[in-house]
């Protein structure tokens, strides 16, 4: 369209061009053309008019031409002035005749598109109308849009930026709820983990060097969680959970001041003996976070070992009584760690108490069949790698401890075997809190409910355990069908195959 525009422009002007520059006698009523000295201007030739109306005609559809009719008005009238000539006027032509060119004016493709003009114009007017306010309508309500979005997008940041302002109140004015709301939510439990391993493997050593512990590098780690009691085991564990905030600190202290949790700016170390109340609730928070992980741990350790003590269908003993502690080095693999555990078991882990038959359970085999009821069973382990698995259940995020660290507790839990006092395994969480000793190994246990758990964990059969024992059942099937001083082959019996 805009090509069409252009052409038009183009051809109606050189047509006026070339009208403008052809003088001849004419009437003395028309008016003479602008910038002349009286002549008249002679009309265009009908030759003219016809290649300017084949040209328009050509470049005009009809289905174009009903629909911009109406905004074509203007220009079919600057057409239509052209096509007369310079100097004619709508009111000088007359309205039936011929003009001085002799072309008849009622027919051609500029009469076309007076007509299309005149006819067309009351349908197509509207239409058009409509067209432009709906577009302009949402032009309009873009543009709101667009406002609307920049006031949101501003107003928000702003928002934002105050909300945070406002939020971080002073922490003098805080509360101790306000306190130790915003200390939690500045120290995720998976940081406090994180510093565990390399505090405890510290503390264990210094706990190594210190007389007061001898024999006992455990029992630091499984207190209760009041720090109220005045014991041995306390004055280890908050040496632990101080530690731990102390590289909460100091890791807070490489931090740009602008990118330090509100709560804790400015902090970089703690002093034990002058702590604000943010020290306090970050000590508190710290000694929550330690105590779950104590409960998992403490069900670990009856898993692995402790319930050998605590139920009479369980024994262990060392393996070699006689063994020389080793070297540190030589720790994770020597006979002075080796032991033997010997329990009854079952395919659900349930036992019969006294006469009580055991309940039973989807998990039993068949009656009659060879794992079912009751079995006696051994097991080997070390010393060594029960104690390396309390420490990674203790700190529970990856960590390798230093082997004199895994070596002491693994000589701890030797001390625990050898120790002829059993009194510990009687003795209540309650009361051995309050002994300001070490070597209380009732510290180690956990409730009596998750005991229970434990010992059905233990006193189910393994794969391996099952695997043997039906493997021991093919073997006397076997011998019961051998007879006595012969091989199979030589009385005819066929063995039992696998």
């Amino acid at each position: 369209m805009c090509a069409f525009f252009a052409w038009t422009n183009c051809t109606a002007t050189a047509a006026e061009d070339e009208v403008g520059h052809r003088e001849v006698a004419g009437d003395s009523s028309q008016t003479p053309p602008r910038g002349s000295t009286g002549r008249i201007a002679e009309p265009m030739r009908a030759e003219d008019i016809n290649m300017l109306s084949d040209a328009l005609y050509k470049k005009m559809k009809p289905d174009v031409v009903q629909l911009v009719v109406g905004l074509l008005e203007p220009f079919v009238g600057r057409l239509d002035a052209t096509l007369r000539g310079p100097g004619r006027s709508t009111a000088a032509r007359p309205s039936g005749g011929s003009s001085a060119s002799g072309v008849d004016d009622g027919a051609g493709p500029a009469a076309g598109i007076g007509n299309a003009a005149s006819s067309n114009e009351a349908k197509v007017r509207p239409v058009v109308r409509e067209e432009l306010d709906a577009y302009e309508e949402r032009r309009q309500r873009a543009v709101v849009e667009q406002q609307e979005k920049l006031v949101k997008s501003t107003t928000d940041a702003v928002e934002a930026g105050m909300s945070k302002f406002f939020e971080e109140k002073p922490v003098e004015l805080m509360t101790d709820e306000e306190i130790q709301k915003a200390a939690l939510a500045s120290l995720p439990t998976k940081s406090i983990q994180q510093h565990h391993g390399p505090v405890l493997n510290e503390c264990i050593k210094m706990l190594m060097e210190d007389d007061r512990y001898k024999g006992d590098d455990l029992t630091a780690s499984f207190p209760l969680s009041s720090p109220l009691y005045e014991t041995l085991v306390n004055e280890a564990f908050s040496k632990i959970v101080l530690g731990i905030v102390q590289r909460v600190y100091r890791a807070n202290g490489e931090l740009p001041q602008e990118k330090q949790p509100h709560i804790f700016k400015g902090k970089d170390h703690i002093v034990p003996n002058a702590m604000d109340r943010v020290d306090r609730a970050v000590v508190n928070f710290t000694r929550n976070c330690l105590r779950d992980l104590r409960c998992k741990t403490r069900r670990s350790a009856v898993r692995m070992y402790l319930y050998y003590f605590l139920n009479n269908e369980g024994s262990v003993k060392l393996l070699f009584p006689d063994a020389q502690k080793p070297a540190v080095a030589d720790g994770a693999g020597a006979d002075y760690f080796a032991v033997e555990m010997e329990l009854l078991a079952s395919c659900s882990g349930l036992l019969p108490v006294g006469d009580i038959p055991a309940p039973r359970h989807d998990s039993d085999a068949p009656a009659g069949f060879p794992l079912a009821g009751v079995h006696k069973v051994v097991r080997t382990r070390t010393l060594y790698q029960i104690a390396s698995t309390i420490l990674a259940k203790l700190v529970r995020e990856p960590y390798t401890f230093d082997p004199e660290v895994v070596f002491s507790i693994a000589d701890t839990l030797h001390g625990v075997l050898v120790d002829p006092n059993t009194s510990w395994t009687e003795m209540q969480l309650k009361d051995a809190v309050e002994i300001n000793e070490t070597g209380i190994w009732a510290l180690l246990l956990p409730s009596k409910e998750v005991r229970k758990d434990a010992s059905r964990f233990v006193q189910a059969l393994t794969d391996k355990e099952k695997n043997v024992i039906l493997a021991k059942q093919r073997e006397d099937s076997r011998a019961a069908r051998t007879p006595a001083g012969g091989a199979a082959g030589e009385s005819g019996v066929t063995p039992a195959s696998d």
